[in-house]
């Protein structure tokens, strides 16, 4: 962001700032005044659990150049002596700069949502478009009203291209981030039950994902799954320019496959741009990845890159922190795909840990889905179907839903072990039992489920 306080105060429809302060630019927009550094803007962010403005004179002390708040500087302190920008809502306004600082910038933007695999294809398609000039990018999956803003003022402007994802669970949501990012090309990898609580059903979470196509820019393309029915209902309603794709053999101009498996843990594919068609190497297995390489190189070619530069870019993409990261300790590898969970990415990831494993022992450590609401039973149930069907050696459950995922292995025909995890010491301790010497172990649960406090002591204990 390049922006003298002056502007950005225009740009949030501001109190105006005045003689020299005006012409400060900010090294940063921060709301968290515990990483706060001199040079920063410090926005007052209030949520349910703290207010930023009870931390301005913290900022302020540590550097802060100005502050944006949405109360009256009287009524939270009279010690400051930085520039205040008054505002009626400080989230609102922060999603604001973000869209000024949007339309000043002559990058290609990039928008990127779906229910599953979106962190993965974004980082996909920024280590594409990296190859062919500057790129800025979400830093991990900070995709929400706070999380998206700041990321985009994070880029200076002067990159060729923007590629940032898209997180919802309530259903206003897309329309306030859409707004914000109003991108050239946008994709949505996928829609499934996910955020059901906001979203209502499958059919919901298509309609509200595909609002992102309505945010495009006037000649922008929308990208989209062929392979989900609900999807394919919602996104050619919401844009008249919109493409598929495929990952399932179905007629389509870009269609991705997954052919065989690689050495080093890693997969090969074989991609149709239109015309062109390729083969890629990547450092995933299984069909999975199959839907999230021709999502990434679907997106990249349509922002105009050649297919040279997207089996390149491909090929150098790594996985993401905690989203099937794949260790090998021995002949054990560990899959760590702890971020976070739901059963279209449950299901996805556990067939490509089988793929994996290649016949060898096949470990899945696996933690409640949330945000289900009334469908939470039957998707737990489901996945101890899909469980049940790998044949792994032991099923390790942590969380809530444990009889329905009991009950699912049941009617699978499953009869190994199923053990519920009561804490990281009875976890090891049941594992150790297994004496397993080869295979695969498979880590995935939501968020709140904490899978690295089971995954993370493993890798130590398997490294000893």
């Amino acid at each position: 962001m390049k922006m003298t306080l002056a502007e950005i105060s225009a740009g949030l429809g501001a109190t105006p700032v005045h003689g020299e302060a005006a012409w400060i630019v900010p090294r940063r927009v921060q709301t968290d005044s515990r990483v706060a550094e001199p040079g920063d803007l410090f926005v007052c962010i209030r949520g349910e659990r703290f207010d930023g403005h009870e931390f301005a004179l913290k900022a302020v002390a540590k550097g802060a150049v100005a502050l944006v708040t949405d109360r009256a500087p009287d009524n939270f302190s009279s010690d400051l002596d930085v520039p205040v920008l008054q505002v009626n809502d400080s989230i609102e306004a922060l999603g604001r700069l973000a869209a000024y600082h949007r339309s000043k910038t002559q990058a290609c933007v990039i928008g990127v949502t779906g229910t599953a695999g979106k962190t993965t294809v974004k980082e996909m398609i920024a280590s594409i478009c990296s190859l062919a000039g500057a790129t800025a990018r979400n830093h991990k999956n900070l995709n929400n009203q706070i999380g998206l803003p700041l990321s985009m003022l994070e880029a200076n402007g002067d990159e060729r291209y923007w590629v940032f994802e898209i997180g919802i669970s309530e259903a206003k949501d897309m329309d306030e981030l859409g707004a914000i990012l109003n991108p050239d090309v946008a994709v949505i990898v996928n829609v499934g039950a996910a955020h059901l609580e906001g979203l209502g059903d499958v059919t919901g979470v298509a309609r509200h994902k595909s609002r992102l196509f309505h945010y495009l820019r006037t000649e922008g393309v929308g990208l989209y799954s062929l392979d989900y029915p609900e999807l394919c209902e919602a996104a050619v309603q919401a844009w008249p320019r919109v493409v598929g794709f495929t990952s399932r053999g179905r007629e389509a101009r870009f269609a991705g496959e997954y052919v065989e498996p690689a050495e080093a843990e890693r997969g090969r594919y074989r991609m149709r741009l239109g015309p062109s068609t390729f083969m890629v190497e990547v450092p995933w297995r299984g069909e999975f990845a199959a839907e999230n390489c021709i999502a990434a190189a679907a997106t990249a070619y349509l922002a105009g890159i050649e297919p040279a530069t997207v089996k390149r870019g491909l090929e150098a993409s790594l996985p993401s922190e905690q989203r099937f990261a794949c260790r090998k300790v021995g002949q054990v590898v560990l899959v760590d795909d702890t971020y976070n969970a739901n059963p279209l990415s449950m299901a996805a990831t556990m067939r490509g840990a089988a793929d994996l494993a290649e016949g060898k022992p096949l470990v899945l450590v696996l933690g409640e889905m949330r945000e289900l609401g009334a469908a939470a039973a039957q998707a737990h149930e489901e996945v101890g179907r899909t469980a049940g069907s790998l044949n792994p050696l032991a099923v390790f459950w942590r969380g809530g839903h444990a009889c329905d995922v009991a009950r699912g292995l049941q009617r699978s025909g499953y009869a190994r072990l199923l053990a519920e995890v009561e804490s990281p010491a009875s976890f090891l301790t049941k594992f150790k039992s297994l004496d397993l010497r080869s295979g695969v172990v498979f880590f995935k649960g939501s968020r709140a489920t904490r899978m690295e406090e089971l995954s993370d002591p493993l890798l130590k204990e398997l490294q000893q």
